[in-house]
């Protein structure tokens, strides 16, 4: 209104095309106010004319929210809504995380777009995703079951929150989810994958360090399999139960287990159970010390990966190839393989498989005396640990740590050497002996907290 009778219709367009979109691209706004390029450059003058300053950004487009879409009329504001959708949808690149937004205000007046809202929202997490952003992710993923009215869509959305709960150790909201989840099942009727309720039961008590009630619960799983005629998924069952004996010590079962889901009729015609069968077998028997074994079985299982494009479960093969190879001595080659199975889980945003790959690969150069690389792998997982919540962080601070320390102590060592066999200055030694013992006692400080904390006398 402050601008004046006749650039106010043009600048209320543009305004509402501002908060509708959460954008200010002109293009994008053109097509949804209707504005041509000179209208748009009036309205933006009046703007700046009557003393209003323009800046993009979030707390713009909140602002523009309130004021404006706030004050429309009921009509008004859901025409224009759909309207942004419509301009949305044919904008690039697409913005889906904002077409959900839209369609979820629209369902209300119009429950059509309860399923348009669901799909952005999935599609917005695939990208948040690769974006690194895991907590929107997780968020958009429980959007999508929020606003599907498939119950079995609901379902699948909600366990894709999890599997990112799970990988951030959040096991308290995993295990409310998994509550939705059953209740879901049983409202509709499902029989379907009721196994995978148990089998996550058992993973959820794996977190916990509850080895029994997993085993437990994943002869449950096992059962549920077989009353609704699921098969393809015994190997899945069986496999959490190799890995959980193996988290018990229980090596020589483990390798049974895996042996046995191999021999059953749907692992033997299921070719992805059996590369991912390979590859765990040759994990347990690296644990017995048959390295050699080992990188055969890993190898075999990473082949058949390859041939299946199996792009997910290879880069964790690959991983699994380069400890063997470290084990063995063999570190430039386990550089090799933990770079290869680093780009595998980039691209499918395996996070978590990052940081271990780098972990891998800073360990390995560290025994090839390459400190500057090992060090910088270690800064690289760490940054990824930190965007993504992911990893054991106190594990990875500390071989940043120890990192850095190997690097002062190879330069400590040539200062005691030049000390013990030149002549040095009086002055210049005292300062270097003050130099080192004052950090040093900090570093005795800190040592005796971390054993003081941690409940045993034994260090």
């Amino acid at each position: 209104d402050s601008c004046g009778p006749g650039a106010g219709p043009a600048v209320r367009r543009l305004l509402s095309s501002w908060a509708v979109l959460g954008v200010m691209d002109q293009e994008t706004v053109g097509a949804h106010s209707g504005l041509d390029a000179g209208e748009m450059e009036g309205a933006l003058g009046s703007l700046a004319a009557s003393g209003y300053a323009v800046s993009h950004g979030e707390r713009m487009g909140k602002y523009l929210e309130e004021m404006v879409m706030g004050g429309m009329p009921e009509g008004e504001r859901v025409a224009a809504l759909a309207r942004g959708v419509a301009v949305l949808e044919g904008a690039r690149p697409c913005d889906e995380a904002r077409l959900a937004d839209l369609c979820s205000r629209l369902a209300p007046a119009d429950p059509s777009f309860r399923e348009r809202a669901s799909r952005y929202c999935a599609l917005a997490a695939e990208r948040s995703t690769a974006a690194l952003d895991l907590g929107r992710a997780e968020a958009m993923w429980l959007r999508v079951g929020e606003f599907s009215d498939v119950p079995g869509r609901r379902a699948d959305a909600l366990w894709r929150a999890m599997e990112f709960e799970m990988q951030t150790g959040r096991g308290d909201a995993a295990a409310a989810n998994l509550a939705v989840v059953e209740r879901i099942y049983e409202q509709a009727g499902i029989r379907l994958g009721r196994w995978r309720v148990h089998w996550m039961r058992a993973r959820l008590d794996m977190l916990n360090r509850a080895g029994v009630s997993a085993l437990a619960h994943l002869e449950e799983a096992e059962r549920a399999a077989s009353d609704s005629g699921e098969p393809e998924a015994l190997p899945d069952v069986l496999n959490a139960r190799a890995q959980c004996l193996m988290r018990g010590g229980r090596v020589d079962e483990a390798i049974e287990t895996y042996r046995h889901a191999e021999r059953l009729p749907a692992g033997a015609g299921n070719l992805a159970a059996r590369a991912r069968m390979l590859a765990n077998i040759g994990y347990a028997l690296s644990k017995k010390g048959d390295l050699d074994g080992a990188e055969r079985s890993i190898a075999a299982g990473c082949e058949l990966a390859t041939e299946l494009g199996m792009a997910a479960d290879r880069s964790g093969m690959l991983w699994q190839l380069a400890l063997v190879r470290y084990w063995q001595k063999r570190y430039a080659e386990c550089v090799e393989t933990s770079f290869e199975a680093f780009e595998g889980a980039k691209e499918t945003s395996n996070w978590n498989m990052m940081i271990r790959a780098l972990t891998t690969r800073s360990a390995a150069y560290e025994k090839l005396g390459k400190l500057d690389l090992s060090g910088e792998a270690t800064m690289a997982a760490l940054a990824i640990s930190e965007r993504t919540g992911m990893g054991d962080r106190l594990a990875i601070l500390y071989n940043v740590f120890e990192t850095h320390h190997r690097k002062q102590m190879v330069w400590l060592d040539k200062v005691v050497a030049a000390v013990e066999t030149q002549r040095v200055h009086a002055g210049t030694h005292e300062d270097i002996r003050r130099e080192i013992l004052s950090p040093l006692a900090r570093e005795l400080e800190l040592v005796a907290r971390l054993v003081d904390g941690s409940g045993t006398t034994e260090q």
